[in-house]
């Protein structure tokens, strides 16, 4: 004969096998896409990567510029030759974020990172016979090794 106790574990280990297959499968008719495109505000259509960040921005790379969507409206960052503070390339490849909060952009023309203060970007360039800088200007792919 079972203990109550035993009876117990043996009744909730039960309600849970039974129970959490139908919740799952409930909680997932709830899902719903949206489908954003260039006439919502998007600089293209072509998306490289999107990644959403501690805030609850969402950024898209794309082969036009980089995008940042607040949920309402997006904010598109592009290439300006006569500002040394803009993005480097409008060929956006990777996005990632660190753990400080820091967006780094990869893109055609260098490793860029967003400062949130003053909308404005930083640049990492391969510098000829510099071996401190990148290796090369055109940036795929960046993420954050163990020691950050």
């Amino acid at each position: 004969m079972l203990m109550p106790q035993m009876k117990f574990y043996k009744r909730l280990l039960l309600f849970l096998l039974l129970w959490f297959p139908a919740y799952l499968l409930f909680a997932q008719q709830g899902i719903k896409f949206n489908r954003l495109t260039v006439e919502d505000g998007l600089s293209q259509n072509n998306i490289n990567q999107i990644i959403q960040d501690q805030n609850g921005f969402v950024w898209f790379a794309t082969n036009g510029g980089l995008n940042r969507f607040d949920g309402i409206e997006f904010k598109t960052f592009i290439h300006d030759r006569n500002s040394d503070n803009s993005i480097s390339n409008n060929i956006i490849n990777h996005l990632y974020e660190d753990d400080h909060g820091n967006i780094w952009v990869s893109t055609q023309n260098g490793l860029n990172v967003y400062n949130s203060k003053n909308e404005t970007f930083s640049h990492f360039k391969n510098i000829i016979n510099d071996p401190h800088s990148i290796s090369h200007n055109q940036v795929t792919c960046v993420t954050q090794d163990q020691k950050g």
